[in-house]
């Protein structure tokens, strides 16, 4: 008969490292083998340096070592031939396999403290969730390995922590195209999506006025000729079809703009589209509120049947579109005064 009590085999290394990450179960398993990955890569790693890397022990020797031994292996095959060249070829490969792992190191660092931070600003219920969202795809983790280890500057270590964070949390929010898109990014686009950024509807749409001529236009068609944008200067616009009681949400900036108008009434909001690369970089962005931005959307909507316009806040449903318990503020807009 089998042994009920038979204790259970001793803990592998990368379970051992997950654990110390202290993240909610529904993600501490997707998130150690994305993360160690980072850290390990094909190499059978060692506990010890893993228990040194959830600590965040910041050992730059470390990095080095993970590498030495392949790269001394490849320079003693080649020690028959010139020493030093092999020499000189073994340094550089080494520098930059160096470079490479220590990039990805900083990212892992940085993915582990987004998903903690995300962890706490949750309510309690959800933070013992049960249900994993499954692993990340090994494809899709050779692809962002490839990209990351390139990325040495602080800025697009972030942007590459909060991509590998929305991945571990939910599988596939993240195509391999935006991947490509991401290691393409220059600043002068980067910083005219974060300009353009509060204005973005319903996680989908940035409305536009009805003359778009001058800076602005220049602007969109920037973000439209590097794939962000659809429909800029076209006759594109989103139909907000008004409740049976004449009420409508727009969410904008993690805050709502509340309409209130005639029964079942439909508006046609002029706008430009954000690309399926798009919705997903603006994911990453903390985007802060932006008051102005609101104001000057509630002047894009067109006002006719409309009785008033208000601040408003609400809770969004699992989709994260589906807008509830909505409490209307402070008057944007009215008909009267």
């Amino acid at each position: 008969m089998a042994n009920d009590l038979t204790p259970a085999g001793p803990k592998s290394a990368i379970e051992a490292f997950v654990e110390k990450l202290n993240l909610p179960e529904m993600i501490a398993g997707p998130a150690g083998k994305a993360i160690s990955r980072l850290v390990a890569g094909a190499v059978e790693i060692p506990a010890a340096y893993l228990d040194s890397f959830a600590q965040s022990i910041k050992d730059k020797t470390e990095a080095k070592t993970l590498v030495n031994k392949e790269v001394a292996s490849a320079a003693a095959k080649l020690a028959a031939g010139d020493s030093d060249i092999v020499a000189r070829a073994a340094h550089n490969l080494l520098a930059k396999e160096y470079r490479h792992q220590k990039n990805k190191e900083d990212i892992a660092r940085r993915t582990i403290e987004i998903l903690q931070e995300e962890t706490k600003a949750l309510p309690a219920p959800d933070q013992q969730v049960s249900a994993s969202p499954g692993p990340v795809d090994d494809d899709w983790l050779n692809v962002f390995e490839q990209y990351a280890e390139k990325a040495s500057n602080a800025r697009m270590q972030d942007l590459w922590a909060r991509i590998l964070a929305g991945e571990i949390r939910s599988p596939k929010a993240f195509s391999l195209k935006t991947l490509r898109f991401v290691s393409e990014l220059d600043q002068e686009t980067a910083k005219l999506f974060e300009k353009y950024a509060p204005f973005i509807c319903n996680r989908e749409a940035i409305p536009t006025p009805d003359e778009l001529e001058g800076e602005t236009l220049d602007e969109l068609l920037h973000l439209q000729e590097s794939g962000l944008l659809s429909g800029v200067g076209g006759l594109i616009s989103q139909i907000i079809e008004l409740s049976d009681d004449g009420k409508f949400v727009i969410i904008n900036q993690s805050r709502g703009i509340f309409i209130l108008g005639k029964p079942q009434q439909k508006i046609n909001l002029k706008c430009a589209l954000l690309t399926k690369t798009g919705i997903e970089i603006a994911k990453l962005i903390k985007i802060p509120y932006d008051p102005t931005a609101t104001q000057e959307i509630v002047m894009r909507i067109p006002k006719g049947g409309i009785e008033l316009i208000a601040r408003a806040k609400f809770k969004t449903g699992t989709d994260d579109k589906t807008v509830k318990n909505v409490i209307p503020g402070e008057t944007l807009w009215a008909s009267k005064p």
